[in-house]
């Protein structure tokens, strides 16, 4: 099973090399984060950073299995811009809460959150 996995993803990663080098444009595939570790068989993971523009929770919840074997350190990578008081960003404050609490069931301790001061607008 492991090797027809594996040859599935190393062909579609051939194909979307080979169509971005003649410029053309190609479909992005995605699978689940513990899928991809499982494959790789490591021994261990010491740290992960996870920068995905809005599909923290997503990621993470894909990773779950990983993240419990290994307890690597994870660093997410959250941005909050307030320009105006959205339903926008009442959503990213709602899914905010919804990762610390993802992280909290899988006994991560969270130890910072924050928004940094030029993020905020007050136009």
């Amino acid at each position: 099973m492991q090797n027809v996995r594996q040859t599935r993803w190393v062909r579609c990663l051939t194909t979307q090399d080979r169509e971005k080098k003649k410029g053309n444009s190609f479909n992005l595939f995605s699978f689940p984060g513990d899928e991809f570790f499982d494959l790789l068989n490591l021994d261990s993971i010491s740290a992960m950073k996870i920068d995905v523009e809005g599909f923290e929770l997503e990621v993470l919840q894909g990773l779950k299995k990983t993240l419990l074997m290994y307890k690597p350190f994870v660093f997410v990578k959250y941005g909050i811009y307030l320009q105006r008081l959205t339903l926008a960003i009442k959503e990213k404050f709602r899914r905010s809460g919804s990762i610390c609490e993802f992280l909290r069931e899988i006994d991560y301790e969270i130890i910072g959150f924050g928004v940094r001061r030029e993020q905020f607008s007050r136009d």
